[in-house]
């Protein structure tokens, strides 16, 4: 797969046929639409190109406010891949972007990608203030000789899927949903940052930590866990929260201990998938105490995990 910041830097000898979107989650409505641009691409000998944005559009709309991300996006690239996707371009949603107009975009992708199809999605509208209505851009189609293509709403529960419907099932906890709407467990794919060592060196119970506070996390809370790293899965407890017992500063975390396993993972991304939660984060009177806890959490995670197989 070729990966490209512009478009002008797509092989002029390559012809395209062209999605657009920024994909945070790859949930399975994303999937739908990736499948049919590589299809369509196929069946006309063209290469499928995803056209997406190094950030979300929302952040020109909304500053201050951006919606915190499904998949940080090197993740969203490497699954786009996965499923046979040839080139994927990120551009930067900006001002100049924005204010194309539907008609100055659709020329821009036929004139540097060579486009012959453009697949979207069934909400999709493109172009300056939203304008390119599917009226509109079926209309270019006929005029430019390109094909176009609108897939349906996936639904699933007879509601359709989307990235922000996801993101409120994750918020409150409802991970069953969240499985069922992205085709896979939620996780978060993070790297490992240093800690101040207390949960080796007092409690017993070393941790790998990740800063989350742009991630998309549930509920705070003890949870079971699987902990991926190089390709070796681990079973874990994994504290997300403030840990007031052992911790002053508010800041959220991800501390996750393998459960039998002696591992430094500081430095390495690693993939955590929440599998159950145990409790709710409590504040403890000594570190006693919360060692005993820390026990009990571990024999529930390994519980809940064994039951899984």
């Amino acid at each position: 797969m070729g990966t490209l910041t512009s478009l002008s830097d797509f092989p002029k000898e390559k012809s395209s046929v062209v999605t657009i979107g920024f994909f945070d989650g790859i949930h399975l409505g994303h999937q739908e639409l990736l499948r049919q641009t590589r299809k369509t691409g196929k069946q006309l000998n063209a290469e499928s190109v995803v056209l997406t944005f190094t950030n979300h559009p929302s952040e020109l709309f909304s500053p201050g406010n951006p919606p915190k991300l499904l998949l940080e996006r090197g993740e969203a690239y490497r699954r786009m891949e996965e499923m046979g996707i040839d080139w994927i371009i990120t551009l930067p949603f900006d001002e100049k972007f924005s204010n194309q107009s539907t008609e100055a975009f659709i020329d821009s992708l036929l004139t540097e990608l060579h486009m012959k199809a453009l697949v979207l999605g069934h909400d999709s509208r493109i172009g300056k203030e939203r304008k390119g209505t599917p009226e509109i851009v079926q209309e270019l189609a006929g005029q430019k000789q390109f094909e176009v293509s609108y897939i349906p709403p996936f639904s699933i529960d007879h509601t359709p899927i989307s990235s922000s419907r996801i993101r409120e099932a994750i918020i409150h906890g409802d991970l069953t949903t969240a499985e069922k709407l992205l085709g896979r467990p939620y996780s978060v794919k993070l790297p490992v940052i240093p800690g101040r060592g207390i949960g080796k060196s007092e409690m017993g119970f070393p941790t790998a930590n990740m800063d989350v506070t742009t991630t998309v996390v549930p509920p705070e809370g003890v949870y079971s866990v699987l902990l991926k790293s190089e390709g070796v899965v681990y079973e874990g407890v994994a504290n997300l929260g403030r840990a007031p017992t052992v911790r002053g500063d508010k800041k959220l975390l991800l501390e996750v201990h393998v459960i039998d396993q002696e591992l430094d993972l500081t430095g390495h991304e690693v993939e955590v998938t929440f599998v159950n939660f145990i409790r709710e984060e409590l504040k403890f009177d000594s570190l006693s105490a919360l060692r005993e806890q820390i026990a009990r959490d571990v024999k529930m995670a390994k519980e809940q995990l064994h039951s899984l197989s």
